[in-house]
């Protein structure tokens, strides 16, 4: 499970992206 996927999703959709290649 990756913590980044907790925080907002306000900050930017690079973030998004990484969290799911986190996750993935």
């Amino acid at each position: 499970m990756a913590p980044l996927a907790g925080l907002p999703r306000y900050q930017s959709g690079q973030m998004e992206l990484t969290v799911n290649q986190w996750a993935q």
